[in-house]
């Protein structure tokens, strides 16, 4: 349940010469659906990482419930800090400029690979393309705000843009496009709370993309101690390797469904596999992140 979670100056302090105590407050905005569960994990690891800074800083209220709004929206709101001050985005020249970005992928890059959900009668003859190119005659559905929609459309894949994120799902069941492009981490978990309306739509079977769209948190400007706060907590997590196993906490049924390394692992330019072949550490590795 996304809801405020307050973090109050202890007993003790009352007890204490009064001081002014600054207390750190995290706006982010409400899920567009309420059974949307793909911000579970990124709220999880950043009131842990706020847990986890609260010797330096103090107390904090991370409130998951501002207003609704999509990314370009969010993009916007984010430059002043009034309606959120905090928002998980993929990273891209437009968010560098305006926000602050925690340069910790707290995903891992499990974003960078995607699986196509469709209609179950396509499911086979969209399962046995070789390349980019043999998907070329298919067609994607997209949110116009979402970064997908941009990648897809530079590299000449035919797109349509439905009107919602909930939209999509009915329009992939009535055939009105081919595909859509879903994270390794939250595709299986979006089939399951749909199976009863939209018991048609199944995983593409043999291929993923790989897109190498990973997602940052970002600060607003007017917010500098929220984000000075997050990057120790961040990496503190990193170091320790708290990030890692929350993730795996988190996404290892989903990897393991998706058994990425046995998919043919389809990229839409060598300097995108060359990107793959190089990653950092911080990023998964498909093989070894399934279990043992």
């Amino acid at each position: 349940m996304f809801r405020t979670i307050r973090y109050v100056v202890s007993a003790f302090s009352v007890l204490m010469p009064a001081v002014a105590v600054a207390m750190d407050v995290l706006v982010l905005p409400s899920p567009q659906v309420a059974t949307d569960a793909r911000n579970e994990y990124k709220n999880a690891v950043l009131l842990r990482a706020l847990e986890l800074t609260r010797p330096e800083f103090g107390d904090f209220e991370l409130n998951l419930n501002g207003p609704k709004m999509k990314r370009l929206r969010a993009l916007s709101a984010i430059r002043t800090g009034e309606l959120i001050n905090t928002y998980f985005s993929v990273e891209s020249p437009e968010w560098e400029e305006n926000a602050i970005r925690i340069d910790v992928p707290i995903r891992r890059g499990i974003v960078n690979y995607r699986l196509l959900l469709v209609h179950r009668d396509n499911a086979n003859v969209i399962g046995s393309a070789n390349s980019v190119q043999d998907l070329r005659r298919f067609t994607a559905g997209v949110q116009s705000d979402w970064s997908t929609k941009g990648f897809l459309e530079r590299y000449g894949m035919p797109t349509v843009a439905g009107e919602s994120y909930k939209g999509l799902f009915v329009m992939l069941a009535e055939k009105r496009f081919d595909y859509l492009l879903r994270g390794v981490h939250e595709v299986y978990q979006e089939l399951e709370h749909r199976a009863d309306v939209h018991a048609s739509l199944v995983v593409a079977p043999d291929i993923a993309l790989y897109m190498p769209l990973s997602t940052y948190t970002y600060v607003s400007p007017a917010s500098p101690r929220i984000a000075e706060r997050l990057t120790l907590g961040l990496n503190r997590m990193l170091q320790s390797g708290e990030l890692n196993a929350m993730f795996r906490q988190y996404f290892q049924s989903a990897l393991d469904k998706a058994d990425l390394c046995q998919r043919r692992l389809l990229f839409f330019s060598e300097e995108d596999k060359q990107q793959h072949v190089n990653r950092s550490l911080a990023f998964i590795d498909p093989c070894e992140a399934q279990s043992e």
